[in-house]
């Protein structure tokens, strides 16, 4: 089964440092810091009107701009549309940080292991069943 293929400025961990938090960004680790996901940001992003594309990155790290010398605004706008096969991908939801998006991902990630755990403790069950009444039923034969 071939993954389904996304787009990084489609994804709620495509997140930008505001300039004024630029030197944070380099003197602190990122979890010190509120990463910014604004819809208005990321409307400029898509029209590919935002000015400050070297700081643009991905919050499950997948790929970094925050060296300008090396990539140029096209090799950052191909970067975040191109499709690509991504595990960490959670469609963005307006108004939720990169870190509400991983909390997001998280739930849906334990819904399915709760979904997953109840579907087995069923099918267990059941087996449990059946083979008890095929034992009861040879046993009764006898």
């Amino acid at each position: 089964m071939a993954k389904k293929k996304v787009r990084c400025v489609d994804c709620g961990f495509l997140c930008w440092l505001p300039p004024e938090h630029l030197r944070k960004y380099f003197l602190k680790s990122q979890a010190d810091f509120h990463l910014e996901c604004s819809p208005n940001s990321r409307e400029a992003v898509i029209q590919k009107t935002y000015t400050n594309l070297q700081l643009l990155y991905c919050r499950r790290l997948q790929w970094r701009t925050d060296f300008p010398e090396k990539l140029a605004s096209d090799e950052i706008f191909n970067i975040i549309e191109n499709e690509r096969e991504c595990l960490y991908f959670i469609p963005y939801q307006p108004g939720y940080t990169p870190d509400e998006h991983r909390e997001l991902q998280r739930e849906k990630t334990n819904q399915r292991t709760l979904l997953r755990a109840s579907l087995l403790g069923a099918a267990i069950g059941a087996s449990a069943a059946i083979a008890a009444q095929l034992i009861w039923a040879f046993f009764q034969s006898r």
